[in-house]
């Protein structure tokens, strides 16, 4: 997984930009996978692809329920496995068939998943890269892995 676009960024906003290009170029059956410690902004990030979907509700965390369903443009299935212990737990949410309904899965935590995700998932790695104290600055280093070169070039411009 070398082949990414990388960006470092310090402000919401930034993030923000980031998710609604990203959401510019998802079609139905897209998967994205977000990668990050607790408090990254992965559900941001999330909220933000989904209104870029047309999802006109408050899209939160699905920490307890595991996974919601939201209408938009486009069906937006949002999972949070964060909870989940193995992979038969994912199996029986009927993971596999969220895949295949023609909407964008947006996946937090998705590492117990990864033998049922598609080779087409887009994935997302938050990290924190330092803090700044002295101006509570908090550097993040966003990379989104596996676009293809449609969505790369729809991204970029």
């Amino acid at each position: 997984m070398d082949n990414y676009i990388e960006w470092f960024v310090t402000e919401e906003q930034e993030t923000k930009m980031i998710a609604e290009k990203l959401g510019a170029v998802l079609r139905p059956n897209d998967v994205v996978a977000f990668y990050g410690e607790l408090g990254t902004g992965k559900t941001f990030m999330s909220q933000i692809i989904s209104a870029a979907l047309g999802v006109t509700e408050h899209v939160s965390s699905p920490s307890f329920a595991i996974i919601q369903e939201y209408v938009g443009s486009i069906p937006v299935y949002h999972f949070d496995l964060y909870r989940l212990q193995n992979i038969y737990e994912v199996a029986d949410l009927g993971f596999e068939d969220y895949l295949e309904r023609n909407g964008v899965c947006l996946i937090e935590w998705p590492q117990i998943a990864v033998p049922l995700l598609p080779d087409h998932t887009i994935n997302v790695k938050i990290d924190f890269l330092d803090t700044e104290k002295q101006h509570d600055i908090l550097l993040r280093r966003i990379r989104v892995y596996n676009l293809n070169n449609h969505q790369k070039d729809i991204f970029i411009n």
